[in-house]
């Protein structure tokens, strides 16, 4: 899965990869900057019961990360698989923007 999690990242941070405008390479930087963060929460939580189930759905060729920006200081940012349709659950990590560190993970809807 950390192959899968790196070419992500290096997909939003590289401008030329993707081909955007100014604007859209700053909210791509900013939700590189969360996706890191989530990486370094997901290390640390090895444990957690829940992590672990979401975690077993969700592998190196199916796994996808969404990144939302609705511009009120936080970054939402879900983990889910290629094949989860809209009604399964989903690792979701809200993403202080003014340090990029994660203030909450829920796995829901």
């Amino acid at each position: 899965m950390k192959k899968l999690l790196l070419v992500i990242t290096l997909v939003f941070v590289s401008p030329i990869a993707t081909a955007v405008t100014p604007t859209e390479q700053l909210i791509s930087l900013k939700c590189s900057y969360a996706i890191a963060a989530v990486l370094g929460e997901m290390g640390t939580e090895t444990t957690n019961l829940i992590m672990q189930d979401a975690l077993s759905k969700i592998d190196e060729n199916n796994g996808e990360f969404l990144c939302r920006d609705p511009g009120d200081g936080k970054i939402y940012v879900r983990l889910q698989s290629t094949e989860m349709s809209a009604g399964d659950n989903k690792l979701v990590f809200t993403i202080n923007t003014l340090n990029y560190e994660v203030e909450r993970t829920i796995y829901g809807r």
